[in-house]
């Protein structure tokens, strides 16, 4: 199968050093845990590959997974250590920049008054797996390089709340883990430009995220399975449920589909 290698090496646990995988939910807690025939089309998010990397990249860098609040920190500066308290906006730029924008949740790390939003933009090259500029936190000698719009384009901007932008997060780092050296299977497999990604909110605190190659970066294999009627190759689809409230992964599951 084209993920076996890669669903192993995340099992496992021996693919990377740094961050460490997301922990799972023991099996015991997880059994009353049954994934849905599809996902919730009324509320889920859909968010292309290029644009799922580029949040991915970007997040990696303002809030990587492995950053613990300061010692002495108040409940108000530990919140702003959450991915779970930025949502994203994300929109396509030129010349293949993706931008993205954290921004404090509404209602999030709130105490006693507002807080500062703490949030930053970034232009993301998702095909040349880097940073751009960063709004803000650039250098201007190297920022002179790519100029920030005065709002983020219409045009194909997506807006993902804190909570389901965090549970993506944890499905890409398990599915395919920063450290992870080249599996066998073809390179694009082990491109994080190359899954398409849905999510939508599951039952009692969890989000579904759904993991889908996009074809145009990997196109089927005519040797994978296939449908019995058409005699083509079947899309497999990789499943996470996360347990939003905990920041634990609650199952992983994959099915097969007819492509679009």
């Amino acid at each position: 199968m084209r993920h076996s290698l890669l669903l192993l090496c995340a099992f496992l646990g021996g693919c990377a050093s740094r961050p460490p995988l997301p922990l799972r939910v023991p099996a015991e807690e997880a059994a009353w845990f049954k994934f849905p025939a599809s996902l919730d089309a009324s509320e889920q998010v859909v968010v292309p590959a290029t644009v799922a990397a580029a949040i991915q990249f970007a997040m990696e860098d303002f809030r990587p997974r492995d950053t613990k609040p300061h010692r002495g920190s108040d409940p108000v500066e530990a919140c702003l250590y959450q991915r779970q308290s930025f949502d994203v906006e994300a929109t396509p730029s030129v010349e293949d920049i993706v931008l993205v924008r954290f921004s404090l949740s509404p209602g999030a790390c709130i105490e006693e008054g507002p807080v500062m939003d703490m949030g930053s933009t970034y232009a993301v090259d998702p095909r040349r797996e880097r940073i751009v500029a960063v709004q803000p936190g650039t250098p201007p000698a190297e920022a002179a390089s790519f100029t920030f719009p005065m709002e983020l384009p219409l045009q194909g901007l997506i807006h993902i709340d804190g909570n389901t932008a965090a549970a993506i997060q944890l499905a890409l780092d398990h599915f395919l883990p920063w450290e992870a050296p080249p599996s066998r299977q073809p390179a694009c497999l082990d491109r994080r430009d190359s899954y398409d990604v849905t999510a939508a909110p599951g039952p009692e605190g969890v989000v579904l995220v759904q993991l889908v190659v996009d074809d145009q970066r990997c196109p089927p294999d005519p040797s994978e399975s296939v449908e019995a009627t058409s005699g083509k190759p079947l899309q497999e689809v990789v499943l996470y449920a996360v347990d939003i409230r905990t920041q634990r992964l609650l199952s992983i599951g994959r099915r097969f589909q007819r492509h679009p």
